[in-house]
């Protein structure tokens, strides 16, 4: 069973894309990710990607389009849920998915995926910016309310304020975070 959940903060952050639309029909993003060119890219899915931003609009066009035909191939995707802020699901799949790059197409859902909702998932959860608002914006709650205590508290030297996703203090404050949590000495809950 293959679960898909709405990429956790950290994550998230550390994958940021400011995607932007070039010239020559290619779809790009400012940090190392890039998006193929729209003729690359399942024509279900140009039309979202061709102004490099996907609106949670065409975002949730394209999840249901996505689950319909998963339905309609006689696949499953099982619960479902969707986060009050961001409007990403996340969901269960009775079939494989991969990856945009390299998709199953020997699902029901790894061919859905990939025909309706590949690129746009990970367009919208790395490159729209109120998506990026609230994950900055979890990412301080749970630096402030999970990270700093636990770490001060076992004795770790902690910045302040959250040190950028993306940089080499955060990984091993999270690092160290994760290993306390899970050798007991500080609690495992995280922000929904």
């Amino acid at each position: 069973m293959r679960s898909k959940q709405a990429f956790f903060v950290a994550g998230a952050l550390t994958f940021i894309v400011g995607v932007t639309a070039c010239g020559d029909n290619e779809t790009t993003a400012k940090s190392g990710f890039d998006l193929p060119s729209l003729d690359e890219v399942p024509i279900d899915q140009r039309v979202a990607l061709q102004d490099g931003l996907v609106t949670a609009d065409e975002y949730q066009a394209g999840f249901a389009a996505f689950q319909k035909c998963v339905e309609e191939d006689n696949g499953n995707l099982t619960d479902v849920v969707v986060d009050p802020e961001t409007g990403e699901r996340s969901y269960q799949s009775t079939g494989a998915i991969g990856t945009p790059d390299e998709p199953n197409l020997g699902s029901a859902t790894g061919r859905c995926h990939n025909q309706y909702f590949s690129w746009i998932e990970i367009a919208y959860s790395v490159g729209n910016p109120d998506v990026l608002a609230v994950l900055e914006r979890r990412a301080d709650e749970e630096f402030v309310n999970l990270l700093k205590p636990c770490l001060e508290a076992n004795g770790r030297d902690v910045p302040s304020t959250r040190p950028p996703t993306d940089s080499d203090e955060y990984s091993r404050l999270l690092d160290e975070y994760t290993g306390l949590t899970a050798s007991g000495s500080c609690p495992s809950t995280t922000n929904p």
